[in-house]
């Protein structure tokens, strides 16, 4: 094994076990109590965690030592054309889920960053919200773009290309709403955005762990899983107003 060979090699180990303590922290940071300690600590870690993911995993991706998920090494091979089948080369998913992971994560915690910044009582925005924003408006659209066209293909992963584009679609155009009109930070319970976005980088991460490690599953499966990845957001939030009335009242 030469030196290159041994790098990607390291380098794959860390990002798969990354990805694994990136679910760990996420569950702590589910379960913990929020606003405390430990929420904000596991929080935080999973940040890190899931910037680190996405930069080795672009790098893997992009590695011709990597050998058949090079997407490079498809490139030479096959041209960029048949690249974005993701159907034969799933890995265009992975990118695109790595994207959509990571703008939703650097995002997620700076709800309360912006909300701290605020001086007159409405919601701020800097250069980085936009950047990110408008970095992530051509990325979507052009992914939806090849979700539509392996949807009409018969491809295997056009409907994940499409909802991940149109959700990641509708966050941006709420966050960039969000600059403009510069709502309230105590009328809107931004607590539901900063929870929704985090909750769908959780639940991203493991959907990609999902899918490199189980694609031979049965498509029954697939289907649950993406029907439950729709569905967890919608329960954590449940059970974080069930809780809250139990200790509260109701929530206004």
């Amino acid at each position: 094994m030469n030196q290159a060979d041994w790098l990607t090699t390291v380098l794959l180990y860390a990002h798969i076990g990354a990805g694994l303590l990136g679910i760990l922290v996420g569950l702590g940071a589910i379960f913990a109590p929020k606003l405390g300690r430990v929420h904000r600590r596991c929080g935080r870690a999973f940040v890190w965690v899931v910037v680190f993911v996405a930069i080795s995993g672009c790098a893997l991706l992009a590695d011709p030592a990597f050998g058949s998920i090079s997407l490079l090494f498809f490139s030479d091979k096959t041209g960029l054309g048949d690249v974005l089948k993701s159907a034969d080369y799933y890995e265009v998913l992975f990118l695109w889920l790595t994207f959509a992971t990571l703008y939703i994560t650097l995002t997620g915690p700076r709800v309360w960053t912006r909300i701290r910044a605020s001086h007159d009582g409405r919601m701020t925005s800097n250069w980085l919200d936009w950047a990110l924003a408008l970095a992530s408006v051509p990325m979507s659209a052009m992914f939806l773009v090849i979700g539509i066209m392996d949807l009409t293909h018969g491809e295997r992963f056009g409907v994940e290309f499409i909802f991940f584009s149109l959700a990641l679609n509708a966050i941006v155009l709420f966050d960039i709403a969000t600059f403009v009109l510069r709502p309230s930070v105590r009328r809107f319970p931004w607590w539901i955005v900063h929870m929704v976005k985090m909750l769908l980088a959780f639940d991203t991460l493991v959907y990609a762990v999902y899918l490199r490690h189980f694609m031979q599953m049965p498509e029954f499966l697939q289907v649950r899983l993406f029907v439950l990845y729709l569905a967890i957001p919608m329960i954590g939030i449940s059970l974080w107003i069930y809780r809250r009335r139990l200790m509260t009242g109701p929530v206004k």
